[in-house]
């Protein structure tokens, strides 16, 4: 990698811990990348997305957001009160958190291939090559590139993290709906080591499964 490379990414670096108040955006714009080339080769280098170095977190509410926007006729004002969110502060919170108004981002259509294969993850813990197989992809490797590619352009996770988004959303989904035990919980998402289910939660949400049960009930969120 070239020496004005490397200093541009530890520039970056120095901006995402140090000037919060930047967006993801607006370091890209400082260094002279446009914020999509900016994210790959931080990730390229540091082996994270700019913000995973910065430390924030996926949220929830909002990946299903996206989901909806992409997946149903739901009236977006509808889909902002099933979130426990106001429709003008949905908007504004949004597209913060996209780059894109829930307007536009709904424009971003997917197509049918992609969204069997992405409604076959949601619904099941089938391996790639099965899905890939079902969703007329035929080949893992083919699914995960085209799947990358994709969701880059419409503003979506990348397909691990859209795999991880679910496992969350199943996780919140059981610990709000039922008295399943931590144990049984991670291992429905697909975790056989209860310890492994609450490093990942906790790494998601910030607290542990058992403290986010007990807040659940006064949490501005309501079970979609």
């Amino acid at each position: 990698m070239k020496q004005s490379t490397i200093e541009n990414i530890d520039h970056a670096k120095r901006l995402l811990k140090e000037k919060p108040h930047l967006s993801i955006k607006d370091v890209a714009k400082i260094l002279g990348y446009k914020r999509s080339n900016f994210s790959q080769l931080f990730k390229q280098y540091t082996g994270q997305t700019p913000a995973q170095f910065r430390g924030v977190r996926t949220n929830p509410r909002l990946e299903h957001a996206k989901y909806l926007l992409q997946n149903s006729d739901q009236r977006i004002y509808k889909i902002a009160e099933a979130l426990g969110y106001e429709p003008a502060s949905f908007s504004l919170q949004f597209k913060k958190y996209t780059g894109q108004t829930p307007k536009k981002f709904r424009k971003n259509k997917l197509t049918p291939d992609f969204k069997k294969a992405r409604d076959l993850m949601a619904e099941s813990d089938f391996f790639l090559q099965e899905i890939a197989e079902k969703s007329n992809f035929f080949d893992a490797g083919v699914l995960t590139s085209i799947f990358e590619k994709t969701s880059k352009k419409a503003g979506e996770l990348g397909i691990e993290e859209y795999r991880n988004h679910l496992k969350l959303w199943r996780a919140q989904r059981y610990l709000r709906r039922t008295d399943l035990t931590e144990e049984h919980v991670g291992h429905n998402i697909g975790f056989n080591d209860v310890a492994e289910f609450k490093q990942f939660f906790s790494s998601q949400v910030g607290i542990l499964p058992t403290e986010y049960r007990q807040k659940a009930p006064s949490l501005s969120f309501k079970a979609a």
